[in-house]
C-alpha cells in the first residue's frame, strides 16, 4: 500500500504484476486496487483460450478473466455452472430423444425436464453414471462432473467460517 500521492512508473508497475505483486493507492477514505495480487500458493494452468474450439471460447471466457485477475474461486465456480448447465441441456436433449435413459429402481426411464433441473451436480453425476447402453460422451460428462462435484465442495467447504 502506497500514498496515493506517490508516483509509481509504468516499469514498476510492470515488474509488479510480472511478480504477482498487488498494488494499492490509499486516500484518505479509501484504498484502491491498482496491480492485482496473484495468489502464488496456487498454481492453476488453464489450456490457451485460442485452441478451444468457438463454443467453448464464448462459454469459458468469463472464467479465464476471473483467473486473468487472481479470482480463482470465483472463475472455478463459474467453471462449475458452466459444467453443470451444459451437462443439464446434454442430459434434456438426449433424454427427450429416448437415447438416454437411466437405471432406476424398477428398471430403465427417461428423465424429464423438470427432474434435470431440479438435480445439483452430484445427482447429475451419479445419473449419468447410471446411464443405459452409456456413450463415451456419456462416461466422460459423468465423470468430470464427479471429479469437479469433489473439488468444488472441497473448496467450498473450506470457505466456510469455523
Amino acid at each position: 500500500m502506497l500514498a496515493s500521492s506517490v508516483n509509481v512508473s509504468a516499469e514498476q508497475i510492470a515488474t509488479l504484476q510480472q511478480k504477482g505483486i498487488g498494488l494499492y493507492a490509499v486516500f484518505e477514505d479509501r484504498a484502491v486496487e491498482q496491480v492485482v495480487p496473484v495468489d502464488l500458493a496456487l498454481n492453476v494452468q488453464l489450456p490457451e483460450l485460442n485452441s478451444l474450439p468457438r463454443q467453448v471460447r464464448e462459454l469459458l471466457g468469463p472464467v479465464y478473466e476471473q483467473f486473468a485477475r487472481s479470482h480463482w474461486r470465483e472463475g472455478f465456480e463459474d467453471a462449475c455452472q458452466v459444467l453443470e448447465t451444459e451437462a443439464r441441456r446434454y442430459l434434456h436433449r438426449w433424454s427427450r430423444t429416448g437415447r438416454i435413459q437411466v437405471l432406476r429402481k424398477h428398471g430403465p426411464v427417461a428423465l424429464t425436464a423438470k427432474e434435470v433441473n431440479k438435480m445439483t451436480m452430484g445427482q447429475l453425476a451419479i445419473n449419468f453414471a447410471n446411464i443405459q447402453a452409456q456413450n463415451h460422451a456419456d462416461n466422460v460428462i459423468g465423470k468430470a462432473l464427479a471429479t469437479v462435484n469433489r473439488d468444488r465442495v472441497a473448496v467450498f467447504r473450506d470457505d466456510q467460517p469455523r
